[in-house]
């Protein structure tokens, strides 16, 4: 932000900053907003989150363009995950009257707070899903996807195969706007103070092509995984072995879910049945239950009907090992990121699904980032040519270490 501040004064604008603009009260949400806004549309107010006592202010960050229209949102105090989008998605949606600048629209960023507020008294209703018993149906479900979880992982240190990575992601670079202040000490009426203000956005979009062969060791108990370069932007390159560009291990993940010693710390809820590759799916969702910390915000499991094998699994974090350049950025313009990846498994060896793709995406939210939908990267990550182990010490291709299955130890899956 700009040390110099510049007052401007709006002839044609019957603002009064005094205060913030005061909206009419509806649904239960009072709004506020520094200039005057043509079209408005409340948020709603779930009935269900006034009866659990669910109020308070979500503060906004928004910025306008030339026109009035709104081109991006941030939520600066957050209330509720539920209200803070609805909030949002109400936002968007307005127009405000063009702000003038030397007789030049101009865009401009400014702040709006929602206060959702009940005038009934409210009901203490408990959440469902965390703290309610499995059902017996359930119970057996996490069980038999527990066991066969592991094997899964557990098959993960006798094989390699080709893991080819498209990727797409964007440089996050800094940017001017107009920042309108909110206070308007010794000021006259229809007069108020802007600032040259500096913000962070995603632009420039990078693409690359990988392709590796790719392999998980056993060091010491520890899974690592193992690369070696073989292919780049549709060119052949030189074998050479690489650290990973990913750190996903698409063969962990059902464990990472579904391990027996985490039954009692997420809360698992049934959704409705899906298809998946043809096959009907059982889908479980999964959640931390209340008061636990971790990286896993959440995941979600599809399971085959039939047999309970993993047919897709996707999981949420807060980390992922591997992007130096992602958490320095986070850091710096304090940025939250959110990694999804989502996993498919349907390559059959001995009565167990093997990963084929899997998807990566890391959105940032927070801070005063331009972009709405602030994505920063996503790949596509595909898995063939499986070749296992058959027996010995053997390893499918050479420069990467060989290893005897008989001798390794289960590794630790776990994050």
């Amino acid at each position: 932000m700009g040390k110099i501040c510049i007052v401007v004064r709006l002839a044609f604008c019957l603002l009064l900053l005094s205060s913030w603009l005061t909206g009419g009260l509806q649904s239960g949400v009072e709004v506020r907003a520094p200039w005057k806004a043509l079209k408005r549309i409340d948020p709603p107010y779930p009935e269900y989150l006034k009866k659990q006592g669910i109020e308070g202010k979500v503060l906004l960050t928004v910025r306008v363009d030339r026109k009035g229209r709104v081109v991006f949102t941030s939520v600066m105090k957050n209330l509720h995950p539920e209200l803070d989008e609805l909030a949002q998605e109400a936002v968007r949606q307005w127009i405000f009257e063009p702000f003038v600048h030397e007789g030049e629209p101009i865009p401009v960023t400014g702040f709006v707070s929602l206060v959702f507020f009940n005038e009934e008294p409210s009901e203490v209703v408990p959440e469902s899903g965390p703290e309610l018993p499995l059902s017996d149906t359930l119970r057996k479900i996490l069980d038999s996807g527990a066991e066969y979880s592991e094997k899964l992982a557990a098959s993960g240190l006798f094989y390699v195969c080709n893991e080819k990575i498209n990727e797409t992601k964007w440089d996050c670079v800094v940017k001017e706007s107009w920042l309108i202040m909110g206070d308007r000490m010794n000021m006259k009426d229809n007069e108020v103070v802007i600032a040259k203000h500096k913000y962070p956005a995603l632009e420039g979009k990078h693409r690359s092509a990988q392709l590796y062969d790719y392999q998980i060791i056993n060091i010491e108990g520890k899974a690592e995984e193992r690369r070696i370069s073989i292919g780049e932007n549709q060119k052949a390159a030189r074998h050479r072995e690489i650290g990973p560009p990913y750190s996903i291990k698409p063969v962990f993940v059902p464990a990472w879910l579904l391990n027996r010693e985490r039954h009692d710390t997420y809360a698992y809820t049934m959704q409705k049945e899906e298809n998946i590759f043809g096959k009907k799916a059982v889908v479980v969702e999964i959640r931390p239950r209340s008061g636990v910390k971790g990286d896993i915000k959440r995941g979600k499991i599809w399971l085959e009907k039939s047999s309970l094998r993993i047919l897709k699994a996707e999981i949420e974090t807060s980390f992922m090992p591997g992007f130096e350049e992602t958490n320095h950025e986070c850091s710096e313009y304090h940025f939250r990121a959110r990694f999804t990846t989502t996993h498919l498994y349907s390559f059959e060896k001995n009565g167990i699904l093997f990963p084929t793709r899997s998807d990566v995406r890391i959105e940032y939210t927070g801070g005063s980032l331009q972009n709405q939908n602030a994505l920063k990267l996503k790949a596509s990550i595909t898995y063939g040519s499986y070749r296992f182990f058959t027996g010995g010490t053997e390893s499918a291709f050479q420069g990467i270490k060989k290893i005897n299955p008989e001798r390794v130890r289960s590794p630790k899956t776990m994050p």
